[in-house]
């Protein structure tokens, strides 16, 4: 798209040169046949300028997609460092952790639901601007880890909850990240403009 978008910068000019040209030969009827001329001017000029709106559109959406994916990466590390640290807290422990831990490591784990319904808020934005298999494809992978990793610690959590005996009717929350919504047949892609600094999307005169 940065490749297509800097080609039509670079012809613009020459383009609009050209249609100004033609415009100023019509009126001194200087060509065989002014009102084809003229018709066929119009629709250069109209061809370019969908062209290059198309291209900007595309562009803004491009740059916008790459926000947004940074911020989702960023939140899908945080939660994946935080069940890293704690699968290895308990891991140390096993069967013989104290209260305090247990009931440390509950109020995180429902600190951290409310960190991931933020992050599905962002993935759908994510998923509402890009719609190339191969960036879904990772996405569904990157969250189904996530989400086995969750029920992992989740499993181990519950354990040694049994056997302490210390913490009981203690709910812990449930991580589903709805995988399927990361398939291409079940994405609706919006495209959207973003304001940009003059370029081909501007209408050529």
């Amino acid at each position: 798209t940065r490749c297509i978008y800097n080609a039509l910068a670079d012809v613009k000019p020459e383009v609009e040169s050209t249609i100004k040209m033609g415009r100023k030969l019509v009126d001194l009827e200087a060509v065989p046949e002014p009102a084809a001329t003229s018709a066929n001017i119009d629709s250069l000029k109209e061809l370019f300028n969908v062209l290059g709106a198309a291209v900007t559109e595309a562009r803004g959406t491009l740059e916008k997609a790459l926000e947004v994916s940074a911020s989702l990466m960023s939140r899908v590390g945080v939660v994946l460092d935080w069940l890293g640290e704690a699968e290895r807290e308990l891991g140390e422990v096993k069967g013989k952790a104290k209260p305090g831990l247990l009931e440390s490591k509950v109020s995180q784990m429902r600190e951290m639901k409310i960190a991931v319904r933020e992050l599905l808020g962002v993935k759908a934005e994510f998923l509402g601007l890009v719609s190339d298999p191969s960036l879904l494809g990772g996405l569904g992978e990157l969250l189904a880890g996530l989400e086995a990793r969750w029920n992992r610690l989740k499993a181990l959590l519950e354990e040694e909850l049994s056997e302490g005996g210390e913490v009981e009717d203690t709910e812990l929350p449930d991580l589903a990240l709805d995988l399927e919504s990361c398939s291409i047949s079940s994405v609706s892609v919006e495209r959207t403009s973003a304001g940009l600094e003059s370029g081909p999307g501007e209408e050529t005169s």
